[in-house]
């Protein structure tokens, strides 16, 4: 088969990669994958986590990790332009061209430009070679925007920005996760753009426990704030994991991959407790280790791992974003807030005696909003069949 080639662009971190993975693994029967890395911190994030890794290895037929430096003396000539407003002229534009070249990223990663079919890349980026790209593009290619996260996606006021999303207008396909999202994206993109394939992180990825001997864990997810909130969120997340310690209940603590900061760690260190400890494991592992309730932030995406893997969901408020216990994910039963920890304790002792109300009640509401294709393999292959 002559194969044609897929480049993904790679901006912040191995989220990006990892979420998009299970639909690459498909598409590589039909299509040599070559990623183009635009930050080095983006491999070196890859490298941090073997699993996707060595996955990503698998289909990856070659890359390239754009060096800070390359065009130098063209970057700064840009710098003086800006600087002395002449932004607009044709030497602007014709630098700009040369520093962004489609044609030095093929011959970085030493493919031919006409035999690439598509282009793939984060929704969210804000990459201007992307988007010199996308002005530039030919008909020979597409190019298609996907999510990394199952995060729903709402504007933050009532008024939508419209040209917050100039790459949207350019692209040839947008994916989503969820009919839920459609209204947002339709701001930006016409609805025969846009597509919804379901969360792909979850594709083919396997329900069953492991090490069910072990002793019952409670799971926290969390993602530390920025300084300007960590004032009141060290009392918060205190107080709240000084109330869990009580259970008596091994406490696992998962921290994400990017958000960490030191506070958390003295908090724990502070509390000096045998049933707290840290995991550096992907969740879709963790998930796994007997896990019998998973708490999160009211505010996160992360509970539908939980729901995914039928575990309970509750979440507490952290001061991220401003103090607001409302979310999408409490308004679809996909995370029950806490509100009284004396109710949440007698909750987890009917779970942990097998109650599975709640999640019952969480798995059914996760079904209803993240619709899996029935057939995933052939449903993928159809799709980019045809863009």
């Amino acid at each position: 088969m002559n194969k044609k080639i897929l480049i993904l662009f790679v901006r912040r971190s191995y989220l990006e990669i990892e979420y998009i993975l299970p639909v690459l693994k498909i598409l590589k029967e039909k299509y040599f994958i070559y990623t183009y890395f635009e930050k080095k911190k983006a491999y070196e994030s890859l490298l941090s986590q073997g699993d996707v890794y060595n996955e990503w290895k698998k289909i990856n037929k070659n890359y390239y990790i754009l060096n800070k430096f390359n065009n130098l003396f063209l970057k700064i000539l840009l710098k003086i332009l800006i600087i002395l407003q002449f932004n607009n002229n044709s030497l602007f534009k014709k630098i700009l061209s040369e520093v962004h070249s489609f044609k030095k990223i093929c011959n970085q990663l030493k493919v031919n430009k006409f035999k690439i079919k598509y282009i793939l890349s984060d929704l969210n980026t804000h990459s201007e070679t992307l988007y010199q790209i996308l002005l530039n593009k030919k008909k020979q290619f597409k190019i298609v925007f996907f999510p990394t996260s199952p995060q729903n996606v709402k504007p933050r006021s009532k008024k939508v920005n419209v040209n917050a999303r100039p790459f949207l207008k350019l692209i040839d396909l947008l994916l989503i996760n969820s009919k839920y999202d459609l209204n947002y994206w339709l701001n930006f993109i016409s609805k025969e753009k846009i597509k919804i394939i379901g969360p792909s992180l979850f594709y083919h990825l396997d329900k069953n426990k492991t090490l069910k001997n072990r002793n019952p864990k409670i799971l926290i997810s969390y993602n530390c704030v920025e300084k300007k909130y960590q004032k009141k969120e060290i009392k918060n997340i205190k107080d709240i994991l000084g109330k869990l310690i009580k259970l008596e209940i091994d406490l696992i603590i998962k921290l994400h991959p990017i958000k960490q900061y030191k506070y958390i760690f003295d908090i724990v260190n502070e509390l000096n407790s045998k049933y707290i400890s840290f995991s550096s494991k992907n969740l879709k592992y963790l998930m796994k280790e007997n896990i019998k309730v998973h708490i999160c932030a009211i505010k996160t995406a992360v509970g539908t791992y939980s729901n995914y893997f039928n575990i309970p969901t509750y979440g507490f408020v952290t001061y991220h974003l401003g103090h607001n216990p409302k979310s999408f994910q409490i308004k679809q039963n996909l995370i029950k807030p806490i509100d009284n920890f004396d109710v949440l304790k007698k909750e987890i002792h009917l779970i942990l005696k097998g109650d599975k109300t709640l999640q019952k009640k969480q798995q059914n509401s996760f079904k209803k909003i993240y619709k899996m294709p029935l057939n995933i393999d052939k449903f993928i292959l159809n799709l980019f069949d045809n863009i």
